[in-house]
């Protein structure tokens, strides 16, 4: 996805002339690497333009190894309720963040130091809101770098204190609570409940004279016993 080799092989045989070989493609992943490039080149460039490509590769893949670093620094993983889906959300919001502050920053500095200023606008293909404004350029990135600044906040605070809503059945810590579940009441005093089908036999209780499920009785009914 964001690196493809060509590897190209000059041989020569006994004669020393050329062996015809077939170029060798490989595609290489840099891992980790959480969002792709056009997260964050078409923040700052035209569709079409692949300036800065290679610095783009390299500043996701260090924004990755940076989030992969706080989230096993803070011990996230093990002390909140994070889903994988959510976990992986936080991670590429901060790669992309990253990315386009240190890319904003890097295209900024570049523009100042150019000595025909239009003419590296025009070549790398920035945007045009930018075209028009260079300035505003340097704005995106410090909204970026406060994005970032946000997320590694919420990694103190829930490292503080569980803020993460989880899901629970209200009572079920209670050692007194009554409990229930999809089995027929097996009618006779001091005997073990007795898992069926819905289908089940049924039991008569002759106390009630009804055919009763353990959901559907009355807690007090249960005192006879």
């Amino acid at each position: 996805m964001n690196e493809s080799i060509t590897l190209v092989f000059n041989i020569l045989d006994g004669n020393n002339l050329p062996v015809p070989v077939d170029p060798v493609v490989v595609n290489m992943l840099l891992d980790p690497f959480y969002c792709v490039e056009k997260d964050v080149s078409t923040e700052f460039l035209k569709e079409e333009s692949f300036a800065y490509m290679d610095e783009i590769r390299e500043i996701i893949f260090n924004a990755s190894l940076e989030i992969d670093n706080y989230i096993s620094m803070y011990g996230l993983v093990a002390t909140t309720a994070l889903s994988a889906e959510q976990l992986f959300r936080i991670k590429r919001d901060y790669a992309i963040c990253y990315s386009i502050y240190n890319l904003g920053n890097r295209i900024y500095l570049d523009y100042l130091k150019s000595s025909k200023k239009e003419k590296f606008l025009g070549d790398v293909k920035i945007a045009l809101q930018f075209e028009n404004d260079p300035s505003a350029i340097k704005d995106k990135s410090m909204a970026a770098k406060d994005c970032m600044e946000t997320i590694k906040g919420l990694f103190s605070t829930w490292n503080d204190a569980s803020v993460m809503m989880n899901i629970f059945v209200k009572g079920e810590l209670n050692s007194s609570s009554k409990t229930s579940d999809r089995e027929w009441w097996w009618n006779r005093p001091y005997a073990n409940l007795v898992p069926s089908p819905m289908g089940g036999t049924k039991y008569r209780n002759p106390a009630t004279n009804t055919l009763q499920k353990i959901g559907s009785v009355n807690i007090s009914y249960y005192d006879q016993f």
